[in-house]
């Protein structure tokens, strides 16, 4: 029953006759509201499979960011294996960390699979701590003996804090520093 109808003001059949205006309207309108119900369930069943795509879509991402994780893990692992391959004794490495960040170092002995007090991989390193200072000719000598002075560090780093380089070092320290000179 539509608006019109109930309105008693105009009969089913449209009164005078079937071509009327107002019969027309009436036709009209419950075409309108076949459609509009049609179009009610088209739109929830549109929504329904956008649902469904987005519930996947997040499943994909979940799984595509779980795999693309797990693939970070194992290059993660397979650089830190390399770089552990790399920390060898007498190998030179750059200090990364710490105040002597920057500075050259060369391996004294590593420790690859950590000890008691350092459950890490870490290294003995001996390096330089502070650099000569460029000397002038007008500069006396003894400020000259001063700004020649190298000063050496020694230390024991964890090997995220050292980056290797590619040289070595022919000279065997081993017998002169050990982690006990610290």
């Amino acid at each position: 029953m539509n608006t019109l109808e109930k309105c008693e003001c105009v009969p089913r059949n449209g009164g005078v006759g079937n071509n009327t205006m107002i019969s027309n309207l009436i036709d009209a309108q419950e075409n309108g509201t076949e459609e509009i119900n049609n179009l009610t369930l088209l739109l929830a069943h549109k929504d329904s499979e956008i649902a469904i795509l987005k519930v996947e879509l997040q499943q994909d991402t979940h799984e595509k960011r779980d795999r693309l994780k797990d693939e970070v893990v194992d290059l993660m692992r397979q650089v830190r294996d390399l770089t552990q391959q790399m920390l060898i004794d007498q190998r030179t490495v750059i200090l990364l960390q710490d105040r002597f960040a920057g500075r050259k170092a060369v391996i004294i002995k590593a420790y690859d699979e950590g000890t008691r007090d350092r459950p890490y991989g870490h290294c003995l390193v001996a390096g330089i701590g502070k650099y000569p200072k460029k000397v002038i000719r007008k500069d006396s000598a003894k400020k000259q003996a001063k700004k020649s002075r190298v000063k050496t560090s020694i230390k024991l780093v964890n090997y995220n804090h050292s980056m290797p380089t590619r040289y070595t070092l022919d000279v065997y320290l081993k017998d002169v520093v050990n982690p006990d000179s610290l």
